[in-house]
């Protein structure tokens, strides 16, 4: 409540989603100081707006909880760049969502599989329009509910391929599994079980036990190579899901208000804190 008084938001109308697909396209394509020697008509930059635009954003960091995270990282592009209508869109989606959501937050639940852990990722192939990178996103969580690890950003290489995409997208996944089953083996939780990854690329999903050579994918191979090897070491195991059922999606694009609900509820667990909660 004191960051929405901050910006003079505590009465504002909460919104189900904290961005929205017409937000985040007008919000990308936006033009921007940065671009000025392309076009005149770029309005000059006002550090004041740029100082205020800095400190929502460092806030919101701050906050970061899973179902903004694609928001936040979204909203960050523009930190040295950014205008009064790029202020405008981040406050009047972001904010009125957390307006509505005060009380939400992670939700851990006791019992049998509490410590299981699983994850998923995805990928937007050249989900920004302004420099065409992809949007990568996955998570990790112990048992049904939690996020334990939650990831959201663009790619630093251009793909060309869905497939290249999905597969940069599992091996970050993949990476942060490593890292937390170490962490979890250090603190005497040593999980006996390969962990569960989940892809709606039949692609990735093919190649994570099986090396299928052509020619499109040479430019990733080595990424492929690196799945299997941690598949067949029994640290992870690669499952195929439905698109509609990859909590994932949450992290790579704005979606629409059922998705979204959700994948949240999947990853952050059911708000209305059952018995058994933390």
């Amino acid at each position: 409540m004191e960051l929405l008084k901050r910006h003079n938001m505590q009465d504002c109308k909460p919104v189900d989603t904290p961005m929205d697909a017409g937000t985040a396209k007008a919000m990308m394509l936006l033009p921007t100081p940065s671009k000025c020697e392309l076009h005149s008509t770029t309005p000059a930059l006002d550090f004041s707006v740029v100082k205020q635009y800095q400190q929502l954003v460092g806030e919101l960091v701050w906050l970061c909880i899973p179902d903004i995270r694609f928001a936040v990282s979204l909203i960050a592009r523009f930190v040295s760049c950014a205008t009064q209508a790029h202020l405008n869109l981040a406050k009047q989606r972001i904010l009125r969502y957390l307006r509505g959501t005060i009380t939400d937050g992670l939700v851990f639940l006791a019992g049998e599989g509490a410590w299981l852990l699983s994850g998923s990722g995805d990928s937007d192939l050249a989900g920004d329009l302004a420099t065409q990178r992809s949007t990568l996103g996955h998570y990790l969580k112990l048992g049904q509910h939690g996020a334990a690890i939650t990831h959201c950003g663009l790619e630093r290489k251009l793909c060309t391929a869905t497939g290249q995409a999905e597969t940069y997208a599992m091996v970050s996944l993949v990476k942060d599994a490593i890292w937390l089953r170490a962490l979890l083996y250090e603190l005497h939780f040593p999980m006996h079980e390969p962990t569960l990854l989940a892809t709606d690329n039949d692609g990735v999903f093919l190649q994570s036990t099986k090396a299928v050579n052509h020619t499109t994918a040479k430019h990733y191979r080595i990424s492929q190579a690196f799945i299997r090897s941690k598949v067949f070491e029994l640290i992870v195991k690669v499952i195929g899901v439905n698109t509609n059922d990859n909590g994932a999606d949450i992290f790579t694009k704005a979606l629409a208000r059922a998705p979204f609900l959700r994948h949240k509820s999947t990853i952050m667990g059911p708000q209305d804190r059952p018995e058994g909660s933390i």
